[in-house]
C-alpha cells in the first residue's frame, strides 16, 4: 500500500472514531485517550494527524455539513416543482430524513448548533456558511411563489422561517412527549402538524 493510501486510511479510521464518540458522548466527555484507547489507534498516529479535540470536532462537524449539504441539493430539485406550501414542508422534514440515513451526526450536530462550545462558535459558523446560503436560497426563492399577508416582506419571512428551522425539532420532542407519540410514521405526522401551526398560525383569520 502507498503512503498516500495510508495516510487516506489511518485518517478516514480517525475520523470514524471521532464520529461515534462525539455522537455517543458529546463534545465535553470525549478525550483523545478515549477514542485511541477504544478504537485502536496510536496516540502517535492521532498525533501526527490532529493536535488535539478541537481538530477532531472540528472535522466531524465539516464532515456532517458537506454530507447534509450533498443531501439537500440532491432533494431539492424535487422539491422545486411543487407547490410552494407543499415544498416547504418537505424542505424542513428533509434534515430529519438525512439524519435518519445517518444518525450518528445529529448529536453532533445539536452538539455544533444547540450546545456550541463558546471558543468553537467562530468556526462552526463558518463551517455551517455553505449550508445556511443553501437554505436561505432556497427559502428565499419558495416564499417568493406564496402569497403573504399584508405588511409582510418576503425577506422577513425567509429570516424568520431560517431562523424556526434552527429549533423546530426541539419543539417537535416537545409536542411528541405531550402527544405521547413513539413510532417513526407518528413523529413525521406530528411534525407536520406542528409544522402548519408554525406557518399558518392559530388564530382563525376572517
Amino acid at each position: 500500500m502507498k503512503q498516500q493510501e495510508r495516510q487516506k486510511k489511518s485518517k478516514e479510521k480517525i475520523l470514524q472514531a471521532a464520529i461515534t464518540e462525539f455522537s455517543a458522548s458529546g463534545y465535553d466527555k470525549v478525550t483523545m485517550e478515549n477514542i485511541c484507547t477504544r478504537h485502536g489507534i496510536s496516540k502517535g498516529m492521532m498525533y501526527h494527524y490532529y493536535s488535539g479535540k478541537d481538530d477532531l470536532f472540528l472535522l466531524c462537524v465539516q464532515n456532517m455539513y458537506q454530507m447534509m449539504q450533498q443531501y439537500l441539493e440532491e432533494n431539492m430539485a424535487e422539491l422545486e416543482k411543487k407547490d410552494a406550501l407543499h415544498a416547504l414542508k418537505e424542505f424542513w422534514m428533509l434534515r430529519e430524513s438525512f439524519f435518519g440515513e445517518h444518525p450518528p451526526f445529529k448529536n453532533i450536530f445539536e452538539n455544533a448548533l444547540l450546545r456550541t462550545p463558546p471558543h468553537l462558535f467562530e468556526k462552526i459558523e463558518e463551517i455551517r456558511g455553505p449550508i445556511e446560503a443553501l437554505n436561505r436560497q432556497f427559502l428565499h426563492r419558495t416564499i417568493g411563489k406564496i402569497e403573504l399577508r399584508e405588511n409582510l416582506k418576503k425577506e422577513n419571512v425567509s429570516i424568520y422561517l431560517e431562523a424556526m428551522e434552527s429549533v423546530f425539532w426541539k419543539l417537535v420532542e416537545q409536542y411528541r412527549r405531550e402527544q405521547r407519540i413513539s413510532d417513526v410514521h407518528s413523529l413525521m405526522e406530528a411534525a407536520g402538524e406542528l409544522w402548519d401551526m408554525v406557518l399558518l398560525g392559530v388564530v382563525r383569520q376572517n
